[in-house]
């Protein structure tokens, strides 16, 4: 690519020309460091070919000369022939191992052949074995001697071949065809371009309101409930994270004792003065309290309404009826598993043995207990029912945490045992669709929903009109999927 046909050319030639270079530059520094290993070489060989001359020399001196017949002559060429191949192999592979593994054929190829003289030479020298002492010494002499002079020799030769390749500075690149541009543009194609931008500027368009949708599918404000013929005992503003629970592990505390002054108190306090008048007609003093799907508060809801109930004087009872992921213990510092409500469903517990004092006077605490593999059958007991009648005669008010009733069927049990059934709604979260599956999937049961408390309220998203709208799992026993408005048990 470049500005002009010409100049993107230029560019490609250049990039060629630069790799050739390159190349030819490689090849001279590959024979310049050859070259130094042999020039090392030289002067060792020089030195080994002298002393090699002396010592025959003085033995034959000492020995006043020695003629050796025609098969020792032979026996003593062969045998400084091998040794001369061998030397030179040894020079070989000090230059093949810079550029291959021992791995690569040719390297492989070269310990082959090397193997195969030293081999050969062992016989020859197993054979020189057997000749008198005096022609053993000569022959090892004159070996030697022939050798170093033909290693002196081979080194020489290749330092000439060396120097006149790192003279020629010859690659292995050919350059077969300079860059040539076509004739038309390769871009813009502005008929491409013009298509492609109306197409992404239609998707975007459409993109951009179904985002608006989906942001403000949650509900806004009271009104949004009320329109669907439910009434809203109250609206509690959204606290900050230590007071919710949001999935964590740790203990969470509780607002209506830590922070009695805030705002979301007041509208659990106007929640406990909704429940007293709507709950006078109600067959029994217990108040189910359930939600569409997780996340909407109403863990949060029952304990600190059952603090601001108990702070009202009134004795008070607060059920985690949650038996599949329960999580109102971690309000009250109770340990996980710790006998409870399954325990007495299912007669290995009497409850009194399970209630737990709460945090302030006239309120006790019964925990779901080990969750068993069958919530909905315990429940289904009249063991229940009798729980609900017995706490009646101890507590003026008995507070029961279910689980999503969109997500499994005990809410509807329990709401045929209760006095009444009221829904948590998130603010800007839940959206209207799953409050009328909450309506009917209540009302199939036989069960009627008296009401709905706001939870999560933020006036900042409700003056803009902010809301979003999400998918979650219900934990291992359960899961729902709000987009769906299906749940499965």
């Amino acid at each position: 690519n470049g500005p002009s046909p010409r100049e993107a050319q230029r560019r490609l030639d250049a990039v060629a020309q630069a790799y050739l270079v390159q190349n030819v530059s490689r090849s001279a520094a590959e024979a310049e460091s050859s070259l130094d290993f042999v020039e090392a070489q030289l002067p060792e060989a020089e030195r080994a070919a002298k002393e090699a001359e002396q010592a025959l020399n003085q033995f034959q001196t000492e020995q006043q000369s020695v003629d050796l017949g025609l098969e020792t002559q032979s026996l003593l060429t062969q045998i400084g022939t091998l040794e001369a191949e061998l030397r030179t192999l040894d020079i070989e592979e000090e230059q093949i191992k810079q550029l291959y593994t021992p791995n690569h054929p040719s390297y492989r190829q070269l310990l082959s052949n090397r193997a195969r003289l030293e081999e050969r030479l062992e016989q020859l020298r197993g054979e020189s074995a057997d000749l008198p002492q005096t022609q053993r010494e000569i022959i090892n002499l004159t070996q030697e001697l022939e050798l170093a002079q033909a290693v002196y020799v081979q080194l020489l030769n290749r330092a000439q071949e060396l120097r006149v390749l790192r003279a020629s500075s010859i690659g292995n690149v050919r350059i077969v065809d300079t860059a040539q541009a076509s004739f038309a543009p390769v871009a813009p194609n502005r008929k491409r371009t013009l298509a492609s931008a109306l197409i992404l500027g239609g998707l975007a368009g459409v993109g951009a309101v179904l985002l608006l949708n989906f942001l403000r599918r949650g509900v806004q404000s009271p009104d949004d409930i009320e329109k669907l013929g439910l009434p809203v005992f109250a609206t509690i503003n959204l606290v900050e994270e230590e007071y919710q629970i949001l999935g964590r592990k740790t203990p969470a505390k509780l607002v209506a004792l830590d922070a009695p002054n805030d705002l979301a108190v007041e509208g659990l306090r106007s929640l406990r003065t909704g429940l007293h008048f709507g709950m006078l007609d109600a067959r029994t003093k217990s108040l189910a309290v359930t939600s569409a799907a997780p996340g909407a508060g109403k863990s949060f809801t029952c304990a600190n309404l059952a603090i601001v109930t108990a702070q009202a004087h009134q004795k008070v009872c607060l059920i985690d009826a949650d038996m599949r992921r329960g999580t109102l213990r971690r309000y009250f510092g109770t340990q996980k598993g710790r006998p409870g409500l399954a325990e007495v469903l299912a007669g290995d517990a009497i409850l009194d043995d399970v209630l737990v004092e709460g945090p302030v006077p006239g309120l006790m605490f019964l925990p779901t207990g080990q969750f068993p593999p069958n919530p909905s059958e315990l429940l289904m007991r009249d063991t229940f029912t009798k729980i609900l009648k017995e706490l009646d005669s101890y507590f003026d008010l008995t507070i029961i945490d279910c689980p999503p009733a969109l997500a499994v069927t005990d809410p509807v049990v329990i709401g045929r045992a209760a006095g009444s059934t009221i829904a948590v709604i998130r603010h800007a979260v839940t959206p209207i669709g799953e409050i009328q599956a909450l309506q009917k999937t209540l009302k199939t049961g036989g069960v009627t929903l008296s009401g709905t408390v706001l939870n999560g309220f933020d006036p900042r998203k409700a003056k803009a009109g902010y809301g979003y709208g999400y998918g979650y799992g219900y934990g291992y026993r359960y899961s729902y999927k709000s987009d769906a408005g299906q749940a499965r048990d």
